[in-house]
């Protein structure tokens, strides 16, 4: 799939079978890519899915039927939204084109105290496009979302991502790296058993040698008094109602044990060292970064975004250009959780 030639196309002209091309997408694959009928590309709808397509003629010109569904699997396991404050001239061009091959997954325009540039309508289409042809040329899943310009306290208003960061040039605070460093990507759950933690065990049972002091097997009634029975395990039929196996650190049965690991159908948090829970199942860890325009933010912007749980954090020693900053941010995200 590697050599096939990919096409971002509106998901509204995406059917079951065949793929609606409009003039401009003809024009593009025939004329440009020189692909002939009977060629197969690869169509995004940059919402994460890709099908394997080919190139048919009809009287009306050209189409495309679908082969497949091609799964596929590219993207950060972080959503991150760069909120960019507008450079002078073209700059927020390349801004554009560079965070979506890094893998942003939306960029907020904003106006601050400093910004020079008062963008058009047009602008905000032509970064669409820019976005869609950096998807298309580094294989995204996703084309990001680019939203009208705000200003920058509506901006920080607005924001949902529960972990913000806005970067200042000058200051003593804390690096950049080291703040991702204290988040972690959404992990399926550990087993007990999985390598490298320890072999498999099967659920404890009371009198199991080498979990608890040695006992006697609980034995119905004492010697002498019935004969011998099987040691009593939890749910056996006839004595007390069924129960899940006995598992280490059951309260009242034996001493806390290590605490659960990745996978245990229960998590009890009084277990000793016991390690935070990660984010709820089946939603992507997400931050904010926040970069500012030439000459930076200004001091009353930092503080405004303190206000609303925004972290300042560095980039570094250097003064970076405001059309450098956001790639260096966007850099140390995908170093950190980018998936191996």
């Amino acid at each position: 799939m590697a050599q096939l030639q990919r096409l971002a196309i509106n998901a509204a002209k995406i059917s079951d079978k065949s793929i609606d091309l409009n003039a401009e997408q003809q024009h593009y694959l025939h004329r440009v890519l020189r692909l002939q009928t009977g060629d197969k590309f690869i169509a995004m709808d940059g919402r994460g899915h890709w099908w394997l397509a080919v190139l048919e003629a009809q009287e009306t010109g050209l189409i495309a039927s679908i082969i497949e569904e091609i799964p596929v699997d590219k993207e950060l396991a972080v959503e991150v939204s760069l909120m960019a404050a507008l450079p002078k001239g073209n700059g927020f061009d390349e801004v554009v084109r560079q965070a979506t091959e890094l893998g942003v997954a939306s960029i907020v325009p904003v106006t601050s105290d400093r910004t020079l540039l008062k963008p058009s309508s047009q602008k905000v289409d032509r970064w669409k496009r820019i976005a869609a042809e950096a998807a298309e040329q580094s294989e995204r899943q996703f084309v990001p979302s680019i939203f009208e310009p705000v200003s920058f306290d509506l901006a920080v208003k607005d924001c949902g991502q529960k972990y913000r960061y806005i970067c200042v040039a000058r200051g003593d605070n804390r690096h950049l790296w080291d703040c991702l460093m204290d988040l972690e990507p959404p992990q399926p759950p550990l087993v007990r058993g999985e390598p490298g933690l320890e072999p498999p065990q099967p659920p404890l049972v009371r009198g199991e040698p080498g979990l608890e002091p040695p006992q006697p097997p609980l034995v119905r009634g004492e010697p002498g008094l019935e004969p011998p029975q099987p040691p009593l395990v939890r749910g056996e039929p006839g004595l007390e109602p069924p129960q899940p196996p006995l598992v280490r650190g059951e309260r009242g049965l034996e001493p806390p044990q290590p605490p659960l690991v990745r996978g245990e159908q229960e998590f009890d948090s009084a277990f000793v060292g016991a390690v935070p829970p990660c984010p709820p199942p089946g939603r992507e860890l997400s931050i904010v970064i926040a970069i500012g325009p030439e000459g930076g933010w200004t001091e009353g912007e930092v503080k405004m975004a303190i206000e609303f749980g925004f972290e300042p954090v560095s980039l570094g020693s250097r003064i970076l250009r405001a059309v450098t900053a956001p790639i260096v941010a966007l850099s140390l995200v995908g170093t950190i959780f980018e998936k191996s």
